[in-house]
């Protein structure tokens, strides 16, 4: 894993990034052994490295074009749109939103790439019932799809779920 993370300086660079954003020390992420990484390639040339690591919540660092430093975001610390924040609070707003309104709140092709990228990278670290910690590279040509998004990231400055999102069209 490092090996690569070395020989593509733009994931070096990133990584570098976020650690300094966090004040932790030279190598923290190499240093733990639960560190793991995903690289996705997608067909128009971009590349993808998602890396687990402790000690900084859910981070996003890119590199975006006409800007000299990564951009990080961070929801650390951050509560999110809900009283008791955790990933899937948002599934049953949404839920709702689909029965009150009748129309998919995010299109399908969303969907089937991100759980397709995520199932794909499980499936890399098995073969024939066997685990191995290094993945294998996996080809997805059923993931070869094309979506424009309807809304942004859960987590942006525009419209967000209530607090209670289940309450929306139903009596109480």
């Amino acid at each position: 894993m490092w090996t690569w993370v070395e020989s593509n300086p733009w994931a070096s660079k990133l990584l570098d990034s976020v650690a300094k954003s966090f004040d932790l020390k030279s190598g923290h992420f190499q240093q733990n052994p639960e560190t793991n990484m995903c690289v996705v390639e997608y067909n128009d040339g971009t590349k993808a490295a998602v890396i687990g690591g402790r000690g900084v919540g859910w981070t996003y660092a890119g590199e975006i074009e006409g800007r000299e430093e990564p951009t990080i975001i961070s929801m650390l610390d951050w509560p999110g749109p809900f009283d008791q924040y955790h990933a899937s609070n948002a599934q049953p707003h949404w839920i709702t939103e689909m029965m009150v309104t009748k129309e998919e709140p995010f299109n399908a092709e969303r969907l089937l790439l991100s759980t397709g990228i995520v199932n794909h990278y499980m499936e890399s670290n098995w073969e024939n019932g066997r685990y191995s910690p290094v993945g294998r590279r996996i080809e997805t040509p059923v993931l070869n799809m094309k979506y424009h998004t309807t809304r942004g990231a859960q987590f942006n400055t525009g419209e967000r779920p209530p607090s209670r999102p289940y309450i929306r069209g139903f009596d109480e």
